[in-house]
């Protein structure tokens, strides 16, 4: 378990980025130090509960789930996500602040709700689920970086995506959240194989 332990420290720290092109990279890093990790591991720990919290393969579901939607989102033409949605009547908030706001709200009793994963059967072969569970999360991390690097900066900024905690936030504070959620999880993650 030592490799594990040694992925487990500053490989999930995004730092605070705001710009969506460095938003982009933390993205990519943290899904490629996530993969890592979760590869190392034995695949007995990657499916059994972390105490009585959830697997490894959990936990990258639950990120999966998270950011499926916002490919489509991040797609739609501005006008209809304004029309949808509204436009924004403030700024962005910074990293730290949208940080900080997330945590205040678990700490308040917010959960993954519906985005909480589903119970699975022991698979047939383990290392194939794995392998599909990482290759899809990867996926759905480079289309979503993909999808926001098409953005101006001054949409980033005036178009709302809605958030079932946080309620609406800009679609930059959206793509901040998700590099935050990613490593937060990965943090959880990490740290519970000790």
């Amino acid at each position: 378990m030592a490799n594990a332990q040694a992925i487990a420290g500053p490989e999930f720290d995004p730092g605070a980025p705001y710009a969506i092109e460095l938003l982009s990279r933390a993205l990519q890093r943290l899904t490629r130090n996530g993969t890592s990790l979760c590869e190392s591991i034995p695949v007995a720990t990657f499916f059994a509960p972390q105490r009585d919290r959830w697997s490894p393969a959990e936990h990258v579901r639950h990120l999966t789930m998270g950011s499926r939607p916002l490919r489509l989102a991040y797609r739609l033409p501005s006008w209809l996500l304004r029309a949808r949605f509204g436009a924004a009547t403030s700024p962005s908030r910074t990293f730290d602040a949208l940080r900080a706001d997330y945590l205040r709200a678990l700490e308040s009793g917010a959960s993954a709700g519906r985005f909480s994963p589903r119970p699975e059967r022991a698979p047939a072969d383990p290392e194939q689920r794995r392998r599909q569970i990482l290759a899809r999360w990867a996926s759905v991390n480079d289309s979503l970086t993909s999808a926001w690097g098409t953005w101006r900066s001054l949409e980033l900024d005036r178009i709302r995506l809605p958030h079932p905690i946080l309620g609406r936030l800009t679609a930059r504070e959206m793509a901040i959240f998700t590099v935050y959620h990613t490593a937060h999880h990965l943090t959880l993650l990490a740290g519970r194989l000790r």
